[in-house]
C-alpha cells in the first residue's frame, strides 16, 4: 500500500504531466521506492482530478531568436508617442520592418515549400495569388493565420499596431502621412474603385510610388492593401494603412485604422513582417 506522501507525490508529479506547458510545478523530492505493492493494492486506482489547461495563445510579436535574412528589410529606431486613437503614450522598441508588403511571388514560394497554405486566396476577382504578371504585386485575400505563418516561415512576425503606426509617422519625425504632411494625392496607390459601377482596378505593383515613401525607405505604408497587425484578442482586430479602394485622406493616415476577425479574406488586405531588433 502506498504510503500518504508518496501517494502526494505522485499526484503532483501526474498533474505536471497533464499541465503541460503551463507553470512548471516545484521540484520534487522523491523518497526511496517502496517495496512492490501486493497485486491487490496494484489493482487499485488513483482518481486524479481534472485540469483544465489554460487555453490562452502565446503573445505573436513574440521575438525570433534570428530572422532568415534582413534583406529587404529596414531599421527604425525605437521612440514613444501617443497614438491619435489613445490617449497614452506608447513605447517602440528598434525593430525591422519589410520595406514592401509581401508580394503574391513570395507568398506563392513558402506555399510550394509547404510552409504556406492557399485556402482563401482567390477571394475576389481582384485576386493577386496565381495571376501571371502579378507577382510583383502585394498579395492579397490572405488572412491573419496566414500572414502569421509565412512571416514565422522566415524567422520573423507581424508588426504591432504601434509598430506599423510608428513606422507610417516616419518614425522620430511624427508626420501625418509616410512621406510627410503634404496631403495625399500621387504618393499612394489609391482611388482605384468605381463605386457607382462597383468595378475596381485592384492594387498596384509593389514600390510604384516612392514619393510615399518613409524617410527609412519604406514603402506603401499608405494605400494599396491594408495590412494585418499582431494581437492576441480576435474581436479586436487592426488593420492599417488604407488600401487601394480608399478615397478619403484619413483613411490613409498614419494612425488611420480599420478592425475585421482573424479569418476574415478580402482584395484589400495584405500584410508586411517585421522583427525585434537584436539589443546592442
Amino acid at each position: 500500500m502506498m504510503t500518504g506522501e508518496v501517494l502526494r507525490t505522485a499526484l503532483v508529479v501526474a498533474l505536471a504531466g497533464v499541465v503541460g506547458c503551463a507553470q512548471k510545478p516545484a521540484d520534487v523530492v522523491h523518497e526511496p521506492k517502496a517495496p512492490a505493492a501486493s497485486s491487490a493494492a496494484a489493482a487499485q486506482t488513483v482518481i486524479i482530478p481534472s485540469v483544465v489547461v489554460p487555453t490562452e495563445p502565446a503573445p505573436s510579436a513574440a521575438v525570433p531568436a534570428k530572422p532568415v535574412s534582413t534583406e529587404g528589410m529596414a531599421l527604425l529606431p525605437g521612440g514613444a508617442f501617443v497614438p491619435k486613437n489613445d490617449s497614452k503614450k506608447v513605447t517602440v522598441a528598434p525593430f525591422w520592418l519589410d520595406v514592401t508588403e509581401v508580394t503574391a511571388g513570395a507568398y506563392q514560394a513558402c506555399v510550394t515549400a509547404g510552409k504556406c497554405t492557399e485556402e482563401g486566396l482567390l477571394c475576389e476577382k481582384l485576386h493577386t495569388y496565381g495571376v501571371p504578371g502579378k507577382e510583383k504585386y502585394p498579395l492579397n485575400c490572405v488572412n491573419q493565420p496566414q500572414a502569421m505563418a509565412y512571416c514565422a516561415s522566415l524567422g520573423k512576425r507581424l508588426p504591432t499596431v504601434e509598430e506599423l503606426e510608428w513606422a507610417a509617422r516616419g518614425a522620430t519625425r511624427g508626420s501625418t502621412y509616410p512621406w510627410g504632411e503634404e496631403a495625399p494625392s500621387k504618393q499612394l496607390c489609391w482611388h482605384r474603385l468605381d463605386y457607382t459601377l462597383a468595378k475596381g482596378k485592384g492594387p498596384c505593383a509593389v514600390h510604384s510610388f516612392p514619393a510615399g515613401d518613409t524617410p527609412q525607405g519604406i514603402a506603401d505604408l499608405a494605400g494599396n492593401v491594408e495590412e494585418w497587425t499582431a494581437t492576441l484578442d480576435p474581436s479586436d482586430l487592426y488593420l492599417r494603412g488604407g488600401d487601394w479602394t480608399a478615397v478619403s485622406p484619413e483613411a490613409v493616415e498614419a494612425s488611420g485604422q480599420s478592425g475585421v476577425t482573424a479569418d476574415f479574406h478580402g482584395s484589400g488586405i495584405g500584410f508586411r513582417c517585421a522583427w525585434t531588433a537584436a539589443p546592442r
